[in-house]
């Protein structure tokens, strides 16, 4: 999936030998494009937050439909 946009906001700075979590997540089903959230934390202490913007496309490059498999389990997910 082609990455069109990627926003980052650094909140704090993490140590060399930090243990980070990364939480991702989706807020909305997605349509010809998927938006995914960033949280990036060490000990429960927010480091960062981001949002990436993704498109689906066939082999050749063209915007298409998200799978029908990948739908199927959003919507199984948000019980739409």
């Amino acid at each position: 999936m082609p990455v069109l946009s990627l926003q980052i906001e650094y909140k704090r700075s993490a140590k060399f030998d930090d243990r980070v979590t990364t939480r991702v997540s989706l807020q909305e089903i997605p349509s010809a494009r998927m938006e995914l959230h960033y949280e990036i934390r060490s000990r429960k202490e927010l480091l960062a937050t981001a949002t990436s913007c993704h498109a689906f496309t066939s082999t050749k490059g063209n915007a298409i439909r998200p799978p029908k498999q990948l739908m199927t389990a959003l919507r199984k997910h948000w019980l739409v």
